[in-house]
């Protein structure tokens, strides 16, 4: 029974408290950095899956019949016989009714590339 209540004893237990406690300190901080690390991988995860079902939907309607056509008609001037395409596409040459110094680029008369674009700068 002395040497539980000795000076000897209770430096014993404050050191052993001690070292607990710097190790529970340690894991804990431990454990924090894992868990954000968990949720970092968590949000990139998601946004895989949504970039992945994004790619997945792009990809069937590349590979839809219409989309082929539509493409075909765009880039390589495709049309069915008996067929005449009108394509509107949303950034097209600026349209205008002379008002504000606009006008309609396409009325002008048919020449080469760079005739047009002097008669689009100098009208």
């Amino acid at each position: 029974m002395a040497f539980v209540k000795s000076k000897v004893f209770l430096i014993l237990e404050v050191s052993f408290i001690i070292v607990t406690a710097i190790s529970f300190l340690q894991i804990s901080k431990k454990k924090n950095s894992i868990e954000t690390e968990i949720n970092d991988l968590q949000k990139e995860r998601g946004r895989a899956l949504e970039e992945s079902r994004e790619l997945d939907k792009m990809e069937q309607d590349a590979l839809s019949d219409s989309y082929i056509e539509l493409e075909a008609k765009r880039k390589l001037g495709y049309r069915k016989e008996g067929e005449t395409v009108v394509v509107f596409y949303e950034d097209d040459l600026p349209q205008g009714d002379g008002k504000n110094g606009t006008r309609d680029v396409r009325a002008d008369p048919p020449g080469t590339n760079f005739i047009k674009w002097l008669r689009y700068f100098f009208p």
